[in-house]
């Protein structure tokens, strides 16, 4: 976290899952407005259930979770995202027979009354592409162009912080960048950010600190720099 930010997003001793199989242990974790934290780890270690239990959609969860100073820790999904959490999920599950205009309008709301509220017009001066599909049915569109209006969609909730799962997962390289470039531009404007990705070239230039999870745990926490300077944790943690 900065030190000129408080916490926007804080977990404390989080742990969550499914049942009775526990996926996630003990989670500390926050975020400052304008920070660019990205989760990283193997498949299966426990980004998912993390983003799930921040979101109030894993099967149980314990501990605190503090969005601006406010627990959410069990609260209602829906509450949780009027609260000020934006999710771009992992698969972008956008709505597939409604136009872009009408997949965006379906997520419009400014519950906290910002004085510069995401509309569709900012959305579409930052997301250009879509304002060009704007009367197009969601299944018509590419695959990047799904994952721009899955952003799109969680910016019109005018969050506080933004959650992406995957948001680069099987675009094409040149989609990728376009994304970066979109992430870093709100990073600017002071939106937080959680992100989950692989791609450690473009997170290091984004990222303000990293998390590595292993087996739920949330096993090292640093900057990109310094994961650099340690290629022991990056096999034993990220290699394949």
């Amino acid at each position: 976290m900065k030190a000129d930010h408080p916490p926007m997003l804080e977990l404390a001793g989080v742990s969550g899952g499914y049942g009775k199989t526990q996926i996630i242990d003990q989670i500390d974790l926050s975020i400052g407005a304008g920070e660019f934290i990205s989760l990283l780890g193997r498949n299966g270690m426990g980004k998912t259930t993390t983003v799930r239990a921040i979101m109030g959609i894993a099967g149980w969860v314990h501990g605190s979770i503090l969005l601006n100073g406010s627990e959410i820790c069990g609260a209602p999904t829906h509450i949780i995202a009027q609260s000020g959490i934006g999710l771009v999920a992992e698969g972008r599950r956008i709505f597939p027979n409604l136009t872009v205009a009408e997949n965006l309008d379906a997520f419009a709301a400014n519950p906290h009354h910002h004085t510069n509220p995401w509309t569709m017009d900012r959305v579409f001066a930052l997301l250009p592409t879509l304002g060009d599909r704007v009367k197009s049915m969601g299944e018509t569109l590419s695959g990047g162009e799904q994952q721009m209006l899955a952003i799109g969609r969680a910016l019109m909730t005018n969050p506080k912080v933004l959650i992406l799962d995957e948001a680069t997962e099987g675009l094409a390289p040149t989609v990728r960048t376009l994304i970066w470039q979109i992430l870093a531009e709100l990073k600017d404007q002071g939106l937080a950010i959680l992100a989950i990705d692989k791609h450690l070239g473009p997170l290091g230039a984004l990222s303000d600190r990293y998390g590595i999870l292993h087996k739920g745990r949330l096993v090292w926490r640093g900057t990109p720099s310094e994961l650099g300077d340690q290629p022991k944790v990056i096999a034993k943690y990220l290699g394949v």
